[in-house]
C-alpha cells in the first residue's frame, strides 16, 4: 500500500464542493472561512482539500462557541 492509498484510507478529503453540500454554506462562504483560517486546508497541484480531522475540529469548536 502507497503513502497515498494510506492517507485515503485514514483520512479522507474533501474538496470545497464537498464542504458546501455537508454544511450548506456556499462555495465563497468556505472559501471565505479558509482565507480567514477558521478552516484549515492545503493545496495540491492546485487542487484545494480539507482533511476530515479538520473538518471536525472546526466542528467542535463551532458546536462548543455556540453552547458557551
Amino acid at each position: 500500500m502507497n503513502a497515498a492509498e494510506r492517507l485515503s484510507k485514514n483520512t479522507p478529503l474533501l474538496k470545497v464542493s464537498d464542504l458546501c453540500e455537508m454544511l450548506s454554506l456556499s462555495r465563497s462562504k468556505v472559501y471565505t472561512l479558509i482565507r480567514e483560517d477558521k478552516l484549515k486546508s492545503f493545496t495540491i497541484d492546485g487542487a484545494r482539500r480539507i482533511h476530515q480531522r479538520d473538518l471536525d475540529e472546526f466542528l467542535e469548536k463551532h458546536r462548543t462557541a455556540a453552547t458557551t
